[in-house]
């Protein structure tokens, strides 16, 4: 009786070789298409903190009417919404009582884990409350202490009173497991004429009056876990924007 031939070793070889590079090219398109997920991902989440840090500078920036000062390496920044809601109108003579903001953003530097610095991105607002008299002009004035305000804010009876002292709330709410981690911020005043505004001393409002734009700059680092070596590596990267104060007047008395 004659006996079936079986597989050589060289065939077992062969057949092992070509399961082995079909397994690796599987793993290979497995191994790719999860690092592209990931870093899909990733950019999401980065473009989801730019996109919300962004809109909360522009929707304060933006209504901007009195730069009180830049401070703190220009990590620190104050300035003043005067007009941000109204709350009662006297129907006999048309004045209105509104709402003020005195908004600061600041930061406040943390460590994570390896000891790496990065900083929580502060927002404090103080909100007072004033009355805007009917006809009265609302150009702020400079011969008036202090200077860059509406002489009815500056009114003793009826003008500047703080109703609420906020407390200074993380704009993102960082800590050191979040894949997004600030590392620096500045805050770069521009002229009517967009040239940078600079300044040998503090940034008060004796400068930052004549501040008709800014451009906030940030470093930070997107932590990522892609599989390998260099995807687990912190990637430390930039974004600016510029914001134009559509709300400070461009005339002074």
């Amino acid at each position: 009786m004659r006996m079936k031939k079986g597989f050589s070793l060289i065939e077992i070889i062969i057949a092992l070789g070509i399961s082995f590079l079909l397994l690796l090219v599987l793993y290979k398109a497995y191994f790719l298409s999860t690092t592209f997920f990931a870093m899909g991902v990733g950019t999401i989440q980065e473009q989801t903190y730019l996109r919300k840090v962004f809109a909360d500078f522009d929707e304060k920036f933006r209504y901007l009417n009195r730069f009180t000062s830049i401070g703190g390496d220009a990590e620190t920044v104050e300035f003043e919404i005067f007009n941000t809601e109204v709350l009662e109108e006297d129907k006999n003579t048309n004045d209105k009582k509104v709402r003020g903001n005195v908004v600061k953003f600041s930061t406040r530097e943390e460590k994570d884990a390896t000891g790496t610095a990065y900083k929580i991105l502060l927002k404090n607002i103080t909100v007072y409350e004033w009355w805007m008299k009917f006809g009265h002009s609302q150009v702020p004035v400079e011969t008036v202490e202090p200077p860059g305000y509406p002489e009815d804010m500056l009114n003793p009876i009826t003008g500047k009173t703080v109703t609420e002292t906020g407390e200074a709330v993380d704009m993102l709410d960082q800590d050191a497991s979040m894949p997004f981690l600030l590392t620096s911020i500045k805050y770069i005043p521009y002229d009517k004429d967009g040239l940078v505004i600079e300044s040998s001393e503090n940034f008060d409002y004796s400068v930052l009056k004549n501040a008709r734009s800014i451009k906030i700059e940030l470093e930070y680092v997107m932590k990522g876990e892609f599989g390998d070596a260099v995807g687990r590596l912190n990637r430390k990267k930039s974004a600016s924007t510029n914001i134009p104060f559509i709300g400070l007047a461009s005339d002074r008395q």
